[in-house]
């Protein structure tokens, strides 16, 4: 039963006997209000508190970083707000939904933490292309405009494109494409559905800035800080958002980071449509 439904079954159905009863010394003490007048009250009461009870969460204004470590929000869904499709091209994809995958033991063997961030991808989400980026924003904490500009910098907006001669694919390009890929066990929910796509990329990038690369030894992004409140200085950031391009933590990809930043200070994805 939903909160609203045990709310009018609790209002309406406890002590049916007693509830006439008091009804009736009510009416009889109101001298100025008729019966009838006493229920139309209790009915607008009533109406209120359902309202009330099943009146949605307000969107976010804007879905910021949140620092390393941080709780993330358990439901995003219901806090995007609505936007307007610009690439018609991508419909089919968003209005795919993904769903959980279980990662194989011989991928990320050691990171068990990474792995457990895993579980957490489903891409149960349909929506505009900007609706799915802000929702995969809120789902891991990760400021919406950065995720916007790294899909103008990977596909243009784009969930059919493929780089990396047919390796990576969508609108933030996972590298799923070929058996061998170090991303291949999204396949082939990473080529079908923009929001399975949007949630794994935007995943690594948390994974990285919360250090869960460190467990295995890979590398520590503890080396570099964060400045959740402040996204243009934010260099730890900025960081794990080259680590997706190269695969390599500060190396090999200071022009895919500044070409990203400049979609983000110019705000590109406004330019289309």
């Amino acid at each position: 039963m939903s909160i609203a439904g045990g709310a009018i079954a609790g209002l309406s159905s406890a002590g049916r006997g007693r509830g006439v009863m008091a009804r009736a010394a009510v009416c009889v003490a109101a001298r100025r209000w008729s019966c009838r007048h006493m229920r139309w009250l209790g009915m607008l009461t009533l109406t209120v508190a359902v309202l009330a009870l099943s009146t949605p969460a307000p969107a976010s204004a804007h879905f910021g970083t949140i620092p390393p470590g941080g709780a993330l929000p358990s439901d995003c869904s219901s806090q995007v707000r609505p936007t307007p499709e610009v690439v018609s091209a991508n419909n089919a994809y968003n209005q795919t939904r993904g769903r959980s995958k279980t990662l194989p033991w011989t991928s990320w063997a050691g990171f068990s933490r990474f792995r457990s961030a895993y579980q957490r991808v489903d891409g149960n989400f349909v929506g505009t292309t900007d609706e799915i980026l802000q929702w995969a924003s809120c789902k891991w904490g990760i400021d919406e405009d950065v995720t916007r500009a790294r899909a103008v910098t990977e596909s243009s907006w784009r969930q059919n494109f493929f780089g990396d001669a047919g390796h990576s694919v969508g609108i933030l390009q996972v590298k799923c494409m070929v058996a061998g890929d170090p991303h291949a066990y999204t396949y082939p929910a990473c080529a079908q559905s923009t929001a399975y796509n949007a949630d794994y990329a935007t995943m690594f990038i948390r994974a990285c800035y919360d250090d869960l690369f460190e467990e295995a030894n890979w590398f520590s992004s503890t080396d570099v800080p964060s400045n959740p409140g402040d996204v243009p200085n934010d260099r730890r950031l900025w960081e794990c958002v080259g680590l997706w391009y190269s695969g390599s933590w500060r190396s090999g990809n200071s022009d895919y980071i500044s070409s990203a930043r400049n979609n983000y200070f110019n705000r590109s994805w406004e330019g289309y449509g």
